[in-house]
């Protein structure tokens, strides 16, 4: 089907250089927006496997990690925005999200060994 589908592309594409030659008009290069922004299913499901693991990361981590992983690493926030949101001295906020990382860091690693 592929090499079927190649050879009409080909033929077709090959016509309308012919074509183009003939008139002597120019090609355009086509545009980088005409990609598709849609993903392809094997990149939908990649995504939906790092869900999956970023999950069951996240279940695994104590809850006082968990919170503050999910503030600055997954919203964003600068840790001191962490420490105000959840009225936590600002040493405490860095030294867990420090920890959260590292775990994080080593489950990747484990991950990508399996």
């Amino acid at each position: 089907m592929r090499t079927w589908l190649y050879g009409i592309t080909r033929h077709i594409a090959s016509n309308h250089r012919r074509r183009d030659r003939r008139k002597g008009s120019i090609l355009e290069p086509l545009q980088p927006d005409l990609t598709d922004p849609h993903p392809d299913p094997l990149e939908r499901a990649a995504d939906a496997q790092a869900a999956m693991f970023v999950e069951r990361f996240l279940a695994k981590l104590d809850t006082k990690k968990r919170e503050v992983f999910l503030l600055a690493f997954m919203e964003e926030m600068t840790i001191p925005e962490v420490a105000v949101a959840l009225s936590i001295p600002l040493n405490t906020a860095y030294t867990r999200f420090r920890r959260a990382r590292a775990e994080f860091q080593r489950a990747l690693e484990r991950r990508h060994h399996e």
